[in-house]
């Protein structure tokens, strides 16, 4: 036995020896080059933990001293080609539904890629392309569920507005900056800071900053005079400090990539990380960009059947032109401000505090025709507007509607781990202010207008001509409590938790005459989950899942009053429905090794469902957000797959599909009659969704091609609309050169986005209850509704220069 033990550690020595050569012999060459594959521990690269990106593994190890080697390539931005599928599979083990892409896949896509863009290829994930530079809202489904009910956080902390639940992901980071982005298909995790996720979670981290100082610069050009600048620079370590971390900073503009008009954002990233002892960590984020376009057309199908990708804004203005395209514009900008904290406060006590500041603001405009006498401010009636550009009776104005919100938060969790048991409570606060006006400006005689900040609006008789006019508070109290058990040596996990959430609004209509001057709804929901995986062997895993979540209604309508200078009437009243409630099980299975596979069967019943929709205001083209209550559930049902091979021969393929069943389980009740909808299938629920990809990488020259199928899709509640079934596909080329000079592996490379220029609607924008003319249950004739639609982006080509120094 001696002699046995004494030859084995001799072979670990001997290895431990031929390994420290190995990793000393490159680390000269890699250890200053972000993600490169043979670098210093805590260093930013993609590649050290199997692929998977900025990890908890790296948060919590010390910094520095130790040179760890990994199987991949080396690189300036990450790529190692450790993670299976070409960065579409990394390692998963928790007990539920969880997808994801690394720096393996992410480094490869366009310079101008967002979150949602990049998790697109991933089982249930339905992405409505909007253009090639991705700055617009996210438009995204995740089985069948749209962004209002989907939780989306970076580095811990929401991205998405907290009142109207939408994102823009494109706002708060740059892709050359995401180490990975993990998307859960279902319920949400217990400990995540958001509360309308009833249909999965959407989260993103960092690149973790390199130990030694240097920089990363990527120059991008491409079709319709579209330019990116980017530039990051690494500290380092600090002095004796400990600290490091990088500073980055972007520009991106384009031509509308369909009608005039043009985009632009200025984006700046900071990452600061401090490690220290076992599991000790302060980091302190820091995000700003301001981001201003012009709006995307969204036609009805008799448009699109008619003028296709002409039906845009028109470029030159005429006397009473709303759909001129200076006039229907927006800005988004944000800060944020997040410390992620980690401590090791005794042998079995860690403690996780994250505070964060986030401050979201902006405008959006449209043209509107009002009327020039006789119109009114709220129900407050006004005789004749101060301005001199009337005809027919009719002023061309301009609607503004500048926003702020404001949100403090903190999320505190206490981890206790004792012997086979693993305890967490937690608890979430958040604070947030939001203040938004409707109001006017006129339009000069060659279509300037100055009211898209909102800064000059008509005054009548001393009275700012508005239609809304809010300010919203909105306090969340979640506490939550998790208990999981380890049996047969790790193998079998098991656990249950409860999620008590606590959300109360107060909201203050300022219009004159308001009929509902202020709400202040609360809602309280216990959530319980309960989960529990095996291991069959290493590589060998079922789960299985059962969840709660909910959500109340989406936007400032869903409590407030729309008014028009048309009428007295409020042609939008507060739609005080209960939140929705989902009840979720999933059973599922991993294989992992060199073939990965895995695949779930789903099932969700989901009650109090509202449809959130978006249609043009009366005389304007300002798209109003609007919650439709259908007045009953909706069940989904479904399965989905993913495989992926780790690289062979260079190659990585991936293939990923869904099946989705999901249907209304009631009539649409419409006024004093109801529409047989009972059984039909839900909108946006496409039957089927597949993608796929493959990757090739020989660590010089490297390619990706990407494929994404969505079948057709109802765009009403009676099933009598569609969108049609398309296709779309993406291919990388690209060379990496061999370091030299100041030069660390610089590349070239080349995106064709939409290879096929295929011209499509990529997604369904404003949903209708029937497209004909019909009669009810009890025979009242119920009007036709035309649903708006997503024009998906055309054919694109960048091209991409970059290297680390």
């Amino acid at each position: 036995m001696y002699n046995k033990r004494r030859s084995s550690l001799l072979k670990a020595y001997l290895l431990s020896a031929c390994t420290l050569a190995l990793g000393v012999s490159r680390a000269a060459d890699a250890a200053t080059v972000p993600g490169a594959s043979s670098s210093i521990k805590g260093h930013g690269g993609a590649g050290q933990h199997g692929g998977a990106g900025a990890s908890k593994g790296d948060s919590t190890e010390k910094v520095p001293e130790v040179v760890s080697v990994s199987a991949g390539i080396r690189s300036a931005n990450g790529v190692t080609n450790t993670t299976p599928g070409g960065g579409m599979m990394p390692h998963q083990t928790a007990a539920k539904s969880k997808g994801g892409v690394t720096r393996d896949f992410i480094a490869k896509q366009s310079a101008t890629a967002s979150v949602t863009s990049l998790i697109s290829q991933l089982p249930g994930v339905n992405v409505a392309s909007q253009g090639p530079t991705n700055m617009n809202q996210d438009n995204i489904h995740i089985r069948g569920f749209d962004a209002t009910r989907i939780g989306f956080l970076l580095e811990g902390i929401p991205l998405a507005d907290p009142i109207s639940y939408y994102s823009y992901s494109a706002a708060m980071v740059d892709p050359e900056n995401l180490g990975s982005v993990t998307v859960t298909q279902g319920s949400p995790d217990m400990e995540s800071p958001v509360f309308n996720a009833v249909g999965g979670e959407v989260s993103s981290t960092l690149i973790n900053p390199s130990a030694r100082a240097g920089a990363y610069l990527s120059v991008t050009g491409g079709t319709r005079a579209l330019n990116k600048e980017f530039l990051r620079l690494e500290t380092g370590q600090i002095g004796n400090s400990g600290v490091r971390g990088f500073v980055s900073f972007s520009h991106t503009s384009s031509n509308m990539w369909m009608g005039p008009g043009r985009t632009r954002r200025y984006l700046v990233n900071a990452k600061f990380v401090k490690e220290w002892g076992d599991g000790n960590s302060i980091n302190a984020i820091f995000g700003f960009s301001q981001q201003d376009a012009t709006y995307n057309y969204m036609p009805t199908q008799a448009v699109w059947e008619k003028y296709g990708r002409s039906a845009t804004y028109n470029g030159q203005y005429y006397p009473g032109d709303t759909a001129y395209y200076k006039l229907n514009a927006r800005a988004v900008n944000y800060e944020y401000l997040v410390a992620p904290m980690n401590f090791h406060i005794a042998r079995e006590l860690r403690l996780k505090f994250t505070p964060y500041l986030v401050r979201n603001w902006g405008y959006a405009s449209a043209g509107s025709s009002i009327p020039y006498e006789n119109g009114y401010i709220g129900n407050q009636r006004y005789d004749v507007l101060p301005v001199n550009t009337a005809q027919n009776g009719k002023v061309t104005a301009q609607l503004g509607n500048p926003y702020e919100d404001r949100t403090a938060a903190q999320n505190i969790a206490l981890n206790w781990d004792h012997g086979i048991s693993h305890l967490t409570f937690g608890y979430w606060y958040s604070y947030t202010t939001r203040s938004s006006i409707y109001n006017y400006s006129a339009v000069s005689a060659t279509g300037e207008a100055p009211n898209s900040t909102g800064t000059q609006p008509i005054v009548v008789d001393g009275r700012k001509l508005v239609t809304a006019d809010s300010f919203i508070t909105q306090q969340i109290n979640t506490f939550y409590l998790m208990e999981s058990l380890s049996l047969l040596g790790n193998r079998l996990k098991v656990g249950a938790g409860l999620r008590a959430s606590m959300v109360h609004f107060d909201a203050l209509n300022k219009v004159p005459g308001a009929s509902v001057p202020r709400v202040t709804p609360s809602f309280f929901e216990p959530l319980p989950q309960v989960w529990g995986s095996f291991d069959i062997d290493p590589h060998n895993q079922i789960y299985v899942n059962g969840s709660t979540a909910f959500k109340p209604a989406a936007g400032n309508f869903a409590y407030l009053n729309l008014y028009s200078p048309s009428s007295p009437t409020p042609t939008q009243v507060p739609n005080m429905v209960p939140p929705e409630y989902a009840i979720s099980e999933e059973i599922g299975y991993r294989h992992t090794g060199f073939v990965n596979f895995s695949m779930a069967l789903f099932n969700n019943n989901m009650t109090n469902y509202q449809v959130v929709s978006s249609r043009y205001a009366p005389n304007s083209t300002y798209l109003v957000s609007s919650v439709i209550d259908i007045g009953g559930g909706v069940t989904s049902r479904g399965a989905q797959a993913e495989i992926g091979l780790r690289q062979w021969h260079h190659l990585s393929p991936y293939i990923s599909a869904q099946y989705l069943h999901a249907t209304m389980d009631n009539n649409y009740k419409v006024g004093n009659d109801a529409l047989p909808t009972a059984g039909k299938i839900l909108v946006a629920s496409p039957k089927f969704t597949g993608a796929v990809g493959i990757q090739y990488d020989d660590g010089s020259m490297f390619g990706n091609f990407t494929f994404n199928y969505v079948s057709s899709q109802y765009s009403t509640f009676m099933d009598d609309q569609k969108l049609p079934a398309y296709t779309t596909s993406n291919l990388t080329l690209g060379y990496r050169f061999h370091s030299f000079s100041r030069f660390r592996y610089p590349q070239v490379q080349l995106n064709l986005l939409n290879i096929g220029d295929s011209a499509y609607r990529s997604g369904i924008n404003g949903y209708a209850t029937t497209a004909k003319a019909r009669q009810g249950i009890h025979g009242t004739t119920i009007a036709a509704g035309s649903p708006t639609y997503t024009v998906g982006s055309g054919f694109a080509a960048l091209v991409s220069l970059s290297s680390a120094f």
